[in-house]
């Protein structure tokens, strides 16, 4: 039996000894192991204030479709998607009148394109002023938005800006402006702006939301850091300097910021190092390792 409460023993001093080894978790030989943290650059480039505007993406030449005369739907001839020739029939009708026969009439693409929508069913009665379909042609697209009237100064003709779409979330298009209207609208106070660009793998569709970012002030040659560096407190901001190893507290000044990146006027050089995470755990005079990311 004492053979055996001295392995008991033995094994209980092994585990406390364990638990106190996880309790100094952050520590080696008794002093504190650098923390892991994301570094970033401090670097010189260009940054703008932006404006999100939403807007509506249309083919550049579309055109609706409409019968030459009333009747009913006949057939279809083809489906939405298809590509189709000026003068080409989509679908027939027949005009239905007692005591007359008429033969079916086809209703044709006006231009050269893709059929976008077809708007009609078999079987429905159509008249002249009745939009049947629409053909598009995908190559060549607008984006056309409303623009606040205090933004009036910053966009002009040729001026380039990014936009995304929804059905396209992590892609982004580059359009230049085409149109500037110089009236403004008196019901919103806005005034109205179409952007441009080609469409080459048709990726763009007729009818789709855009949401476009507009610079309304840019600084050149700025000091731009990520966001993720500023530690805000109270009325005053700080970032972490990485110096041989060790953070740096340095109280900065901010100049233009947009979704990412913000302007430093005041506190930090190009190409400084700085802590980019965990900012409001890190401490001046702590040490720090660069956090390794994923391949």
């Amino acid at each position: 039996m004492k053979i055996n409460n001295v392995k008991i023993l033995a094994l209980v001093m092994t585990a406390l000894v364990a638990v106190a080894a996880t309790a100094c978790g952050g520590k080696k030989n008794g002093n504190v192991l650098p923390q892991a943290v994301a570094m970033a650059k401090a670097e010189k480039k260009d940054i703008s204030r932006t404006v999100s505007v939403i807007g509506s993406v249309e083919a550049e030449n579309f055109a609706q479709v409409f019968p030459r005369g009333p009747g009913k739907v006949l057939k279809k001839l083809l489906k939405e998607g298809d590509a189709v020739k000026k003068d080409q029939p989509i679908m027939t009708t027949r005009r239905d009148e007692v005591g007359f026969t008429y033969k079916p009439a086809p209703i044709v693409a006006p231009i050269d394109g893709f059929v976008g929508r077809i708007n009609v069913d078999v079987g429905d009665t159509v008249v002249m002023e009745t939009p049947v379909a629409t053909v598009v042609q995908p190559d060549r697209m607008r984006v056309k938005l409303d623009v606040p009237e205090q933004y009036m100064s910053a966009v002009d003709l040729g001026f380039k800006t990014d936009f995304s779409v929804d059905a396209l979330p992590n892609e982004k298009f580059e359009a230049a402006v085409t149109s500037v209207s110089r009236e403004v609208n008196l019901k919103n106070r806005t005034f109205h702006v179409e952007f441009g660009l080609d469409n080459p793998d048709h990726k763009l569709a007729h009818g789709m939301f855009a949401q476009i970012s507009i610079p309304i002030e840019t600084h050149k040659d700025a000091i731009v850091v990520p966001l993720d560096v500023i530690s805000w407190e109270a009325d005053k901001q700080f970032v972490y300097k990485v110096e041989n190893g060790k953070l740096i507290r340095k109280e900065v000044k901010l100049g233009l910021r947009n979704t990412k990146n913000v302007e430093i006027t005041e506190g930090v050089a190009e190409q400084e190092i700085l802590a980019a995470s965990n900012i409001f755990e890190l401490k001046d005079g702590q040490e720090v390792v660069e956090r390794a990311t994923a391949p």
